[in-house]
């Protein structure tokens, strides 16, 4: 990777870190179970929906639902507790 993180930078992606657990731990039931298990744990769309006895469009809808909110809520700095003052 090169050159060791500052203090600073350090930092700023442990804050990174935890404000997408608590952006996270916002999403749906479904969509947080979703998103865990694809991206979390790297599961196929087939084994996901196994595991979650629904449809693969129900997974990949959830998947891209859950990543729009996540991207949506980390572009504006959002985690827990700020979302229900915003919203």
């Amino acid at each position: 990777r090169g050159r060791p993180a500052t203090p600073e930078q350090s930092l700023l992606d442990r804050e990174k870190c935890l404000r997408l657990a608590a952006v996270v731990g916002e999403l749906s039931e479904r969509q947080r179970e979703v998103f865990l298990l694809r991206v979390g744990l790297g599961a196929t769309v087939e084994e996901t929906a196994a595991t979650l006895r629904c449809s693969e469009a129900a997974v990949r809808t959830a998947l891209h639902e859950a990543t729009r909110e996540i991207r949506e809520r980390m572009a504006r700095g959002l985690g827990r507790g700020e979302l229900h003052e915003r919203r």
